[in-house]
């Protein structure tokens, strides 16, 4: 069944778990919930997701709930559970504000994914070497009744959408920059709220499947399987309206070759 979209709303991280260490540079033993991660297309609001965070001991990974549990709220508790945040407004609302200081983390995505504004197409957009990237989060801590367990919750941050992806959404997920990582997690909150910007490095994307992304229950690599076309499709129009001169078979455009 097709679910109505979101801003950012289903990430696809398929990385295995060293993979994710290596890359995040998280030491030996420093994801103690690593046995639950398993590798997703296709992860949806309120599915846990891996989240690196800062701590004195240096960089720990840890799963997450995909939408943030306000600080004054209780677990279990129905209440708002934002899966975006605007970086607009991150030191005007309470729930975001009461986090900047020392909650903040790096979300873990192999990509994500983005529906064409005003429309039921999906595009899948990752790092041009397919490599893990960071989006910025914020995140929450909650001491669950036997006061021996926690409950992490956690929420994307987003921001004007990059002239590259403006053609598809107004708004994208904030990717930080290998360098920015530590200023994000572990820096005054003023140099890392100017790290909140449109991602300027090489991205690439593809139209996917509907079928696939928009069901649940589907975490399989279907969902970033490119579309294939006959004739011109859809691809090829939306190529022309950014008045770009390409073949109309070609499968997947990248902020790099627009670049050229």
């Amino acid at each position: 069944p097709f679910v109505p979209a979101i801003m950012c709303g289903r990430i696809d991280c398929h990385h295995t778990p060293e993979e994710i260490e290596i890359r995040f540079q998280v030491p030996r033993g420093h994801w103690p919930d690593r046995m639950q991660f398993e590798p997703s297309y296709n992860r949806a609001p309120m599915q846990p997701c891996p989240v690196v965070t800062w701590r004195e001991e240096g960089r720990w990974c840890q799963m997450m709930q995909w939408g943030l549990l306000p600080s004054w709220a209780k677990i279990g508790q129905k209440t708002l559970r934002p899966i975006n945040a605007r970086c607009e407004t991150l030191e005007e609302k309470a729930m975001y504000r009461s986090c900047l200081p020392s909650c903040r983390c790096l979300v873990v995505v192999s990509g994500w994914f983005e529906w064409l504004k005003e429309s039921t197409t999906p595009f899948h957009i990752r790092s041009f070497e397919d490599q893990p990237m960071a989006l910025a989060g914020l995140y929450q801590v909650h001491q669950n009744s036997d006061s021996k367990t926690q409950h992490l919750s956690f929420t994307v941050i987003t921001t004007s959408a990059s002239p590259a992806l403006a053609w598809l959404h107004d708004r994208m997920p904030v990717v930080l920059e290998e360098d920015h990582w530590a200023t994000w997690l572990g820096e005054t909150k003023e140099e890392a709220m100017a790290l909140l910007k449109p991602y300027e490095g090489d991205l690439k994307w593809h139209c996917v499947e509907r079928k696939w992304v928009g069901n649940l229950h589907y975490t399989g690599a279907k969902c970033i399987e490119p579309v294939r076309e006959e004739g011109p499709g859809i691809t090829a129009f939306f190529r022309t309206a950014r008045g770009e001169k390409r073949e109309a078979d070609e499968d997947t455009t990248s902020a790099h070759e627009k670049r050229r």
